[in-house]
């Protein structure tokens, strides 16, 4: 078909049109059905194998086709089913069922309502879900970041649950220049601690960095109790402390202090 430049009137132009009507059941119903005949011994085509080819003549450099393949009602209404599915395959093996690698994506290689994969593989979406593990690999390095952008201290890039009895979660928060990297705790408990546990007779190492350690007036630090028991602090106020004596507070003298499971002593 050619409409020439001197044409009027025209709504639509199409190459072909092929009508399906069927008034009695049917076993298999398709509106273009291409089949390959030969013998298993058949070569395929050395430059393309394909059962369909779209493509323009040399000549057509900027009024190309904008859609490959469209689904759509130009003809009436919408033509699939609100049961069935865009692309439909029967059982069969296949190398790769989408294959994009020689195609270059000025902005998305696939993209669907609220869920996108970028050019370069970046997947981009407002939440992941699986129905069971959801494993992230990859060769270097896996980077988090808020609304794909930068890290930003109002917001946590990477937020952790264990599942769906969980009521407690792990935040990490991203550091602008000049703050920290924070990782942290919430949830509906109202005290949520914060366990770094190694595996077998591993340990927990900081290298490399100085350790800060919380500073509290004698006044002001947690009940030492059981619950407890084993933890460090610092006052900034004791008064003539004693190793391993309880610390009395009112004072000047900075350091360290343990709970012995019943009080806050001096080290």
């Amino acid at each position: 078909m050619v409409v020439g430049n001197t044409a009027t009137g025209w709504a639509a132009a199409f190459g072909e049109e092929i009508d399906i009507e069927t008034h009695a059941a049917v076993t298999y119903v398709a509106g273009l059905d291409i089949v390959k005949f030969g013998t298993a011994g058949d070569p395929a085509g050395t430059a393309l194998d394909t059962a369909i080819e779209i493509g323009a003549q040399p000549a057509i450099t900027t009024n190309k086709w904008q859609y490959g393949i469209n689904f759509g009602n130009v003809n009436g209404q919408f033509g699939l089913a609100s049961t069935g599915s865009v692309m439909h395959t029967i059982a069969g093996t296949v190398a790769h069922g989408i294959d994009l690698s020689n195609l270059t994506c000025n902005a998305d290689c696939f993209k669907s309502n609220g869920f996108s994969v970028g050019s370069t593989g970046d997947v981009f979406a407002p939440s992941l879900n699986a129905s069971a593990n959801l494993n992230l690999m990859a060769a270097n390095q896996i980077n988090f970041s808020a609304q794909g952008g930068s890290p930003s201290n109002n917001s946590e890039s990477l937020i952790i649950y264990g599942g769906s009895s969980v009521v407690n979660s792990a935040w990490i928060k991203g550091g602008t220049t000049g703050n920290s990297v924070v990782y942290g705790a919430n949830g509906t408990d109202t005290n949520v601690s914060i366990l770094l546990q190694p595996q077998g007779t591993g340990v927990i190492k900081a290298t490399n960095s100085l350790q800060f350690v919380t500073t509290y007036t004698v006044a002001t630090l947690p009940t030492c109790n059981a619950g407890a028991k084993a933890t460090l602090a610092v006052v900034t106020d004791a008064s003539a402390p004693t190793y391993n004596a309880t610390v009395a507070g009112s004072g000047a003298v900075t350091i360290p202090v343990f709970c012995n499971g019943t009080n806050w002593t001096a080290h």
